[in-house]
């Protein structure tokens, strides 16, 4: 097997490692929905849990418990005005680079296996 090619896939596995926990959080539905109403906002400084309950349709505890596990995975932001808390999504510091640079990988790397496999038939 072409050393290149394994040094190419043991790359692609390690960044796989690296997006996989980031995706198990992104898998849950009402995550999502939290993410599209954070991204429907526009970014306007955040926005606070009763507006994203609203877009929801999720209670404002479970909205809260969601937050929480965005912003302890770092997909999240949040900033605070006194006592108020806005939430929003920072592509300049969000863990969710890992999880692109994978899918930026997923197609090269499949047509790699797939030359690869044509090689050993």
């Amino acid at each position: 097997m072409d050393t290149d090619f394994i040094v190419e896939k043991q790359k692609f596995i390690e960044n796989y490692n690296l997006a996989r926990p980031i995706m198990t959080i992104l898998g849950d539905e009402v995550r999502q929905e939290i993410l599209l109403a954070l991204i429907e906002s526009g970014g306007m400084g955040g926005i606070r849990v009763g507006d994203i309950q609203k877009k929801s349709h999720v209670s404002r505890s479970a909205v809260s418990h969601h937050l929480k596990v965005l912003l302890d995975a770092g997909i999240i932001s949040m900033r605070r005005e006194g006592t108020k808390n806005y939430y929003y999504i920072d592509f300049n510091d969000t863990t969710v680079k890992p999880v692109i640079l994978f899918w930026q990988q997923v197609e090269p790397m499949l047509k790699r296996c797939i030359k690869e496999r044509g090689k050993r038939l």
